[in-house]
């Protein structure tokens, strides 16, 4: 199956897979997963199931930012920003 997922994306092959939790995938597989997905949909997830998806979020959103400043005065951490980002 990892042979596969590389070996389709040269065929401009579109694959759709739906899973229920992410966590419970071999690391191996999660791996080449990832390194072959274009679009990724993540809906509702535990923090578990989020931390596979943190190198796929952004560092920065600039409304949350804004939306921080507004309320606190203060530019949000990077930990409160990745946390805001997956919810």
């Amino acid at each position: 199956f990892t042979t596969a997922l590389t070996t389709l994306r040269g065929f401009n092959t579109h694959l759709a897979l739906v899973m229920h939790n992410f966590a419970q995938v071999a690391s191996a597989l999660r791996e080449t997963m990832l390194a072959n997905c274009d679009l990724v949909a993540l809906f509702r997830t535990s923090s578990r199931g989020a931390e596979f998806f943190g190198d796929f979020l952004p560092d920065v959103d600039p409304e949350l930012v804004a939306a921080a400043l507004a309320r606190t005065g203060e530019v949000p951490s990077r930990q409160e920003m990745r946390r805001a980002i997956a919810e």
